[in-house]
């Protein structure tokens, strides 16, 4: 697969919290040690990350903020039009996204943000990071928070890796960002692999370890469960 710069250093910053020795998942409501710190991280102020209405709001788009932000600091890029996409809200970053000009498409690819709709009460929708596309399988592999997965035949809600058919695209109304094109359209390539743990991940081709990048493929699967029976109430 091809992909810029930006886009993969997005999937790298994402990958960190995404690995089976470290798993990132909630100890009570949209709460818990890693979630907290990823709130802390994106408010840049630790005291006011702790308060009530910080601490007990969804994060989905709280971490995809963060991760693309991450990638900025890594690449030395300007933060300008970062920090106008800035918001706690799934649809609110698909608005952003749209009135500073990010195209938006129904395609997947590497280095996307999504937007979809969620059937939890009281949601705007969910986001995510697509980190990788299998069109032979007709599936697409994301990084996402506040969602449920099961590893190892447990259940958590946190941050992990889910894969999605293309025909949840039109199904759960799927809007694709284009966050990757925001710096720079030239692109590089990597490959999937499969690792010890299950996981989907991007084999590298530029002398960096990828070993904890991609997505859980088939999670629920693995643990027993039909894949739709847990995607169908999100």
């Amino acid at each position: 697969m091809r992909i810029t710069k930006f886009g993969y250093e997005m999937i790298k910053q994402a990958s960190a919290d995404v690995t089976p020795e470290n798993i990132c998942y909630e100890v009570t409501s949209n709460r818990g040690g890693c979630i907290d710190q990823l709130k802390c991280e994106y408010l840049g102020n630790v005291d006011y990350c702790y308060s009530d209405r910080v601490s007990n709001e969804a994060y989905c788009a709280i971490v995809l903020w963060t991760w693309g932000m991450r990638a900025i600091r890594a690449l030395g890029y300007s933060d300008e039009l970062w920090m106008k996409n800035k918001t706690m809200g799934a649809l609110d970053m698909l608005n952003r996204a749209r009135k500073t000009g990010i195209e938006i498409t129904t395609d997947p690819q590497p280095g996307d943000g999504f937007y979809r709709k969620s059937g939890a009460a009281g949601s705007s929708g969910h986001t995510g990071l697509v980190v990788a596309v299998e069109p032979e399988k007709k599936i697409f592999h994301t990084i996402e928070g506040n969602n449920v997965f099961y590893y190892l035949g447990k259940r958590y809600e946190g941050v992990w890796g889910w894969n999605y058919p293309y025909g949840y695209i039109a199904k759960k109304g799927f809007k694709f960002m284009k966050y990757q094109n925001i710096f720079d359209n030239k692109l590089i390539s990597y490959n999937m692999q499969t690792n010890e743990a299950g996981l989907t991940v991007a084999g590298d081709s530029h002398q960096f370890n990828m070993a904890s990048m991609g997505t859980y493929a088939g999670i629920a699967l693995l643990a027993g469960a039909g894949i739709t029976k847990y995607m169908g109430k999100w």
